[in-house]
């Protein structure tokens, strides 16, 4: 049963993503924590532990998650060996990155498309993160970006601002030379 969804909106192109989850209905207490928000349910597969802020006393569970290839079972993508928590939102195993979004009814988990888990590393305190070949966002990769020289601007913003060599930008989109020099004046005056 699909319970849990997120509707994302890429920036550029106006796609609306819809991400799911299916839930887990096998009783709390039947679950054994494997590590990280990772646990295995009594029939033996693979869950994420989610929390639904109008039950928050009683975890929630899904079995599945949204990859680039559709939904699929985290049986067959994630590595529980390796599997771990790296911070804001992301972890990952030694095949592959995954970001969580919380949302009141528990949240979904998704792979992060074209991240490297080996080279991969979180900025503290932002949802920005970045390997050897690209930058992410909230689990989502930032095109135009330059992995060599980003960086976010402000933590004291909660993150969301960043830049590179060649542009600012908030979340995944660029920001305009007028945005820039907005963006500026706060820095220089907080």
């Amino acid at each position: 049963m699909f319970s849990y969804f997120l509707y994302r909106i890429l920036p550029v192109t106006g796609i609306i993503l819809l991400l799911a989850g299916c839930s887990d209905t096998s009783p709390p207490d039947s679950h054994r924590e494997i590590r990280d928000g990772l646990y295995q349910n009594e029939a033996g597969h693979l869950c994420f532990q989610v929390i639904d802020k109008r039950d928050p006393k009683t975890p929630g569970y899904i079995e599945s998650l949204w990859s680039h290839e559709g939904v699929q079972l985290i049986d067959a993508l994630v590595d529980s060996g390796s599997f771990q928590a790296v911070g804001s939102d992301y972890y990952k195993d030694r095949n592959r990155v995954y970001f969580f979004w919380a949302l009141d009814d528990g949240g979904t988990l998704s792979t992060v498309e074209g991240a490297d888990p080996v080279s991969f590393k979180i900025f503290e305190f932002t949802q920005y993160a970045m390997d050897q070949n690209f930058a992410f966002y909230r689990g989502a990769k930032i095109e135009q970006a330059d992995p060599s020289s980003f960086a976010p601007v402000d933590a004291k913003e909660q993150g969301r601002y960043a830049k590179d060599n060649n542009h600012y930008y908030q979340g995944e989109a660029i920001l305009s030379p007028r945005e820039i020099d907005a963006l500026k004046a706060v820095q220089k005056n907080p």
